[in-house]
C-alpha cells in the first residue's frame, strides 16, 4: 500500500537538495524532525528538510542580491532597492521556518488524526461487543476510517507484519506512546 503512493514535490526537493548539499539541523532540531517525518511517513531526512530550508533561503538572498546590484547599475529608484533588501532579509529569515515544514505538518496531521480518535474508538468499542479480538478491531477501523488515521492503523499491522513487535498489543502501545507529549 505505501509503495503506491507517489513521493510529493516537497520529498523530491528535500531529496534533491540533499544530494546537492548536507545540511546538519542540529541535535534539537534533529531529534524534532526525526520524530514529525516519522509520524507523518515522509520519505525524507531531517538533512534533507535542513537542506531545502538552506537552499531556498540562499536562492531568495541570491535573488534579492541580483535584484539589488540591477537597482544599482540600472539606475532604477530606489524602491525598488528597498524591496531587494527586503527580499534579502525574508530569505535569511526563511530558512528556519522553511526548515521546519516537517513539524508543522506533522501538527496538521495529528489535529486530523484526533479528529478521526472518537470515531475509531467506537468502531473498536462496538466491534469489540460482537466479536472480543483487537485485532480484528483494528483492521476493521482500519479498513472503514478514513486517511490518516487508517494509515497509522495499517502501520501497527505493518510493525507486528515485519516482527518489529510480537502482539498488536505492543504495537499499539508503541503507537500510543507518540500521542503521550500531544494528548493523553
Amino acid at each position: 500500500e505505501a509503495l503506491t503512493k507517489q513521493m510529493s514535490l516537497y520529498e523530491n526537493l528535500c531529496n534533491s537538495f540533499e544530494k546537492f548539499i548536507k545540511i546538519d539541523p542540529g541535535e534539537k532540531v534533529k531529534k524534532e524532525l526525526d520524530k514529525s517525518i516519522n509520524n507523518i511517513h515522509l520519505n525524507i531526512s531531517s538533512t534533507g528538510a535542513a537542506s531545502f530550508g538552506a537552499v531556498i533561503g540562499l536562492l531568495i538572498v541570491i535573488f534579492g542580491i541580483l535584484l539589488a546590484l540591477f537597482s544599482v547599475f540600472g539606475e532604477v529608484s530606489m524602491g525598488l532597492l528597498f524591496l531587494a533588501m527586503l527580499i534579502i532579509l525574508g530569505g535569511v529569515f526563511l530558512v528556519k521556518p522553511l526548515t521546519k515544514i516537517p513539524i508543522y505538518i506533522a501538527n496538521k496531521w495529528r489535529l486530523r488524526v484526533s479528529n478521526q480518535m472518537v470515531l475509531c474508538v467506537l468502531y473498536i468499542v462496538m466491534y469489540m461487543r460482537h466479536t472480543s479480538n483487537l485485532e480484528h478491531a483494528i483492521k476493521f477501523v482500519a479498513q472503514h476510517v478514513k486517511e490518516p488515521l487508517s494509515l497509522d492503523l495499517r502501520k501497527i499491522f505493518w510493525d507486528v507484519e515485519t516482527e518489529k513487535f510480537s502482539t498488536i498489543k505492543e504495537s499499539l502501545d508503541n503507537y500510543l506512546e507518540g500521542w503521550r507529549d500531544y494528548n493523553l
